[in-house]
């Protein structure tokens, strides 16, 4: 998408009103007045002087929730009101003149759209009113259009500041980072349901999404230095210092409470972050001016993008749950594209107005800009396809040019519509493929079906015969079968009979007709769709979605079908009485299956077709290949195999149990505490619709009969276990195996108990299970030589954190030389708590000389953060290797590093002897 600038300077009120200038645009420059309404200013600061007085009780007023119904966004009649009332006292005069003119250069040019900029400056008195006003609402009376809502027309508020940025090559991936901010003394919001679609985004793989979940001003620098972050998502509440004037955000504070955030100092954070593009503020004022005596551009939206960040989105007033996570589906996938932001803006709005047609929360989001263009993210090729017009196959014909025959051919048509008298007439090929009025005349726009084989020809010819008088009554026709259009394999049938299924569309249906096996052992199924309706329907297969799935959950995608293009998408145009044939591929059974569900994709918006099940018959050949399982590592004992089922709450149709576990050690001679436990969870979706399953990493744990904790080490999701939701869309039919890594039982213990966490408990609940483990054989165990040591407090060190307790096990000396410190933490407190270290800076020292960390059990290296959770009344264990000290050295003090300034563990001084 091209934009011109049509930028509107808004300066200060000469008593006949603000003065305007129009800086640029495609007819030129001028000048005009703002006068605006007195009602429309008072009506606006009145309502959100009210907004502001309702919430000073609550510092930070950002809910995920619909407002009352009696603060709720004006009536669409008023919004309406607003708009009009604003567009007419902006576009007056000569500045209205430019407007239209600047319409007319661009009409005709559909990739070409006029961008409004507003300029205001903080110098200019009342500016902070003028800010306060809805400008999104814009909206021509004439044509009843609000211009926001129009990707040929988004309304942006731009600063114009020194050195704008360029646009930066579009990354892959483009990396988000979600910050969630949920202050212990402030409302609870509840944003599971846009955190998760968030999540989806990064599933899709159209961006790749981080989570911070406690939004701590050193864990949002940490994640900024340590990661390239393109942009950034803010989740919680804003709000006004009431002192300063200043606009804030809140985020988390030592103690868990909410610590107000200016910003200005927030852009000292993020702005100094060269990939860092954008910001999207999901918090309650934070598009809000600041006070008009102190600061009018003071609010947090300002001050990101004075402070030197290319563009901010941020809320004029609440907006509800389901506004913001369809605003942010529809912006996000548009920005990975290279799509203008003020597009992608739009298409966000857009979203929002379809979700929610009776309310204004599309005009809720506000765009700041300090680029010219708009463009954040270059695309790598820019380079526009020429639009290619679709002409008729050539027809060798003396003289005359093609538009000629053209002209000629639409002459024809017409005359035979007339003769015929009637718009429903359908034009019947030698193929009895029903054509309609509307796709003869308008072959530009017509959904033509992707490049198949020629089909058979009879003998009459290929060209349509055109009477001249009067057309012949049609008779009705039998179904016509066509067949595939390429022989299908043969081989020994193994269907025992036929499989009908339905479809969305009436009267049009299919029939699995027979399955035959190749030599090969490949499975052909063939297929017939029938259009029984009295209307023309197009229908096709998507032969990329469409599968197979069998009893154990196994995939079986189409290798090969009947099309020359490979695995395209089939689409046909079916007439009344038109009957077709397909016939599609499959890999060979495994594990000696013969139950399956067919899921046959449509490949046309509008026709689905039902999921349906098939037994074949006892004598088809299976492969060779062993049935889906766990896959165990090399040299891992098996402790628990088929564990009985885990019963799922909340969702039908999904089957869930541990179907391994199993303990296993890269180096088993290393010692005990390097194994780990893994544990496969195996879900089954035995429906016909997709089952979005998550777990959440952090509150996933075992607890022996002893009341130990044993937290989450590693897992198949690929996250650190602190950050992570493990998210996935479970299709029709198959299943999934995640697993989760654990640290080694203690020696003695017998019985474990697995919880595993859904992450939107509301939804979704995994009951608890029991699993008994066998004697560990002797291979895998470890006794290490256990050194006595003296520690003051008999080796309790405890942390800042009055509830939190941290005590020294025990000391190992390894073969190594080097020495293992093991340490317990328990939480004391009611309710889960999250721990972790700083592995840079863990240390040990014996007065001369410090030892640098060598190892852990969590795997993580040496300059890595590593959280976890600890739940209420939970204990965990960890060990850490230093490097190699000498024999002469026996006193030690034990230094443990946080992953958070928040608290800290207190140092420990041990004699070994």
């Amino acid at each position: 998408m091209h934009y011109e600038d049509f930028v509107i300077q808004i300066g200060r009120d000469d008593g006949d009103g603000h003065r305007l200038r129009v800086l640029d645009s495609p007819a030129g420059q001028g000048t005009g007045f703002l006068r605006l309404p007195p009602d429309i200013v008072t009506a606006q600061l009145a309502r959100a002087g009210a907004q502001t007085k309702t919430r000073r009780a609550t510092p930070g007023t950002r809910h995920l929730v619909p407002p009352p119904p009696t603060t709720t966004t004006a009536p669409s009649a008023s919004n309406a009101a607003v708009g009009e009332a604003l567009f007419e006292a902006l576009f007056s005069g000569q500045v209205r003149s430019l407007y239209d003119q600047s319409l007319g250069t661009l009409r005709g040019q559909s990739k070409s759209g006029l961008r409004i900029k507003l300029k205001l400056d903080p110098k200019v008195p009342n500016s902070g009113q003028l800010q306060a006003l809805p400008w999104e609402l814009l909206r021509r009376a004439d044509t009843q259009e609000y211009l926001s809502l129009s990707r040929f027309s988004p309304v942006v508020r731009y600063l114009d500041v020194p050195r704008p940025p360029d646009a930066l090559p579009l990354p892959t991936p483009l990396r988000l980072l979600v910050v969630i901010s949920n202050p212990n003394d402030l409302d609870e919001l509840d944003v599971s349901r846009e955190q998760k679609q968030l999540a989806g985004l990064g599933r899709a793989g159209l961006l790749e999404v981080m989570f911070i979940e406690a939004a701590r001003p050193s864990a949002l620098r940490r994640a900024l230095v340590e990661h390239e972050i393109h942009m950034l998502h803010f989740i919680g509440h804003g709000g006004f210092n009431p002192d300063s004037g200043e606009g804030v955000l809140y985020l988390v504070g030592p103690e868990g409470g909410a610590l107000p955030m200016s910003g200005a100092t927030l852009a000292t954070i993020l702005c100094d972050v060269p990939t860092l593009r954008l910001a999207v503020l999901n918090a309650c004022e934070s598009a809000r001016a600041g006070r008009q005596d102190t600061h009018p551009f003071a609010g947090v939206a300002n001050a990101l993008v004075l402070g030197g960040l290319p563009a901010v989105v941020a809320m004029q007033a609440p907006i509800s749950d389901d506004a913001a996570i369809v605003f942010s589906e529809a912006f996000y996938r548009q920005l990975t594209t290279g799509t203008p932001i003020d597009t992608a803006l739009t298409e966000g709005r857009q979203a929002v107005h379809f979700a929610t047609p009776d309310s204004s929360e599309w005009s809720t989001p506000i765009l700041f800009l300090r680029i010219p263009n708009g463009e954040l993210f270059q695309p790598a090729a820019t380079v526009e396809e020429p639009i290619v017009e679709p002409v008729a196959e050539p027809v060798p014909e003396p003289g005359g040019p093609r538009r000629g025959r053209w002209m000629l051919a639409l002459a024809l048509i017409l005359v035979s519509l007339f003769s015929l008298g009637t718009w429903r007439w359908l034009t019947l090929n030698d193929q009895g493929v029903a054509v309609t009025e509307q796709a003869a005349l308008q072959p530009a726009t017509r959904e033509e079906p992707p490049t198949k084989e020629p089909e058979p020809q009879s003998s009459k010819s290929s060209a349509p015969v055109r009477q001249s008088e009067s057309p012949p009554v049609v008779e009705p026709l039998a179904p016509k079968v066509q067949p595939a259009r390429s022989p299908a394999p043969d081989g020994d049938s193994v269907l025992p009979a036929p499989e009908s299924f339905k479809s969305s569309a009436q009267g049009f249906r299919g029939q699995l007709v027979d399955v035959v096996q190749m030599p090969n052992k490949l499975l052909c199924w063939k297929f017939e769709l029938h259009n029984g309706s009295s209307s023309l329907v197009n229908a096709g297969f998507d032969l990329e979605k469409s599968y197979l799935a069998d009893n154990q959950g196994a995939r079986y995608p189409i290798v090969r079908a009947d099309t020359s293009t490979g695995i395209q998408p089939v689409i046909d145009a079916f007439g009344p009485g038109t009957q077709r044939g397909y016939w599609m591929v499959f890999d060979p059974p495994i594990g000696g299956e013969q139950n399956f569900i067919a899921f046959l994709r449509s490949a046309k918006r509008g026709v689905s077709f039902d999921a349906f099940r098939v037994k074949l018959a006892d004598k088809v050949s299976v492969d060779a290949k062993v049935a889906p399982g766990p896959q165990v590592p090399e040299g891992a004992l098996p402790l628990a195999v088929n564990v009985p089922a885990i019963g799922v709450r909340g969702t039908k149709g999904l089957e869930a149990n541990v179907s391994a576990v199993m303990l296993f050690a890269a180096d088993i001679n290393a010692g005990r505490r390097q194994s780990r436990m893994r544990w496969v969870l195996t879900l089954h979706n035995t429906t016909f619709d997709s089952i979005e399953v998550g777990l959440a990493l952090p509150a996933i744990h075992l607890e022996d009969e002893y009341g130990n904790i044993y937290s989450v080490l590693a897992s198949s999701a690929g996250q650190r276990p602190a950050e992570g939701l493990y998210i996935q869309d479970l299709e029709a039919g198959l299943r999934s195996e995640p697993w989760f890594e654990f640290p080694a039982p203690r020696p003695g213990v017998r019985r474990l108990k697995a919880r595993f966490a859904n992450h939107e408990p509301s939804r979704l609940q995994f009951d608890e299970i029991a699993v008994d483990l066998p004697e560990i054989a002797d291979t895998y165990r470890y006794t290490p030589a256990t050194l006595a040591f003296a520690a003051e407090g008999g080796g309790n060190f405890g942390t800042s954190l009055g509830s939190l307790e941290a005590r020294l096990v025990e000391v190992e000396r390894l073969e190594n030389g080097r020495l293992r410190w093991q340490i317990e933490l328990r939480n004391e407190s009611g309710e889960a708590i999250d721990v972790g270290f700083d592995f840079a800076k863990v240390h040990l020292a014996d007065g001369s000389r410090n030892y640098r960390l060598q190892g852990s059990d969590t795997g993580m290296r040496k300059d890595q953060i590593y959280v976890e959770t600890i739940p209420a009344g939970g204990k965990v264990f960890h060990w850490f290797d230093f490097t190699e000290p000498p024999a002469s050295s026996t006193a030690f003090n034990l230094m443990l590093a946080s992953h958070d300034g928040s608290f800290h563990y207190r140092p420990l001084s041990v004699e070994l002897n």
